[in-house]
């Protein structure tokens, strides 16, 4: 999972932005839709996560406080799963700035070959449509509602609008119906 920029863990595991002269400090995307619609693809896989880590670690210790620490300490952690989203992002973030003159500073990536499918075909679609960057790994904030999200890119594509439109980086094998609303949601910053 990526870390955006101005987001820090806030009261019980909720995201906020540090947005300069707005307080309370908005509420990440992410998290409202977390309580709005709970059953998020995210949840759903972080919840598999859970109980995949808790019911190995039962199976070897035969301890179910054991066990339960153990599920709990999965949530976050790293999985393939993540790594290769995070990856993704990283390398698409790597090419648009070098589509554009700029350079990022490189770190690890791990499978490099994987993500560099995703990352063509993220360059040829942006090749093909003629996109302007506008921005990557963006904060938009509404602070008439009070909520903030990071856009992984906003672009122009001049065939469908000459206004800015914010795109969302996936990974997974589906679109799930919680995009929508985190799109649609950073639409409205």
């Amino acid at each position: 999972m990526t870390t955006p920029t101005h987001a820090y863990a806030a009261e019980q595991g909720i995201r906020r932005y540090s947005v300069e002269g707005l307080y309370p400090h908005p509420i990440s995307v992410t998290s409202l839709l977390k309580v709005m619609a709970p059953a998020t693809a995210l949840t759903k896989w972080i919840d598999k996560r859970i109980v995949s880590a808790a019911i190995e670690a039962y199976e070897k210790t035969q301890d179910a406080d054991v066990a339960l620490q153990v599920g709990l300490g999965s949530r976050w952690g790293g999985s393939a799963e993540a790594d290769l989203g995070t990856s993704v992002h990283y390398l698409c973030e790597i090419s648009d700035l070098k589509s554009l003159g700029r350079s990022v500073d490189p770190h690890a990536v791990t499978d490099t070959k994987k993500a560099m499918t995703y990352v063509r075909q993220w360059e040829k679609a942006r090749e093909e449509h003629r996109m302007e960057i506008i921005a990557t790994e963006v904060t938009l904030v509404n602070a008439e509602v009070g909520y903030a999200g990071t856009a992984d890119r906003v672009v122009v594509v001049p065939a469908l609008s000459d206004k800015p439109l914010n795109l969302d980086f996936k990974s997974a094998k589906n679109i799930y119906n919680d995009v929508a609303l985190q799109c649609s949601a950073l639409a409205n910053c």
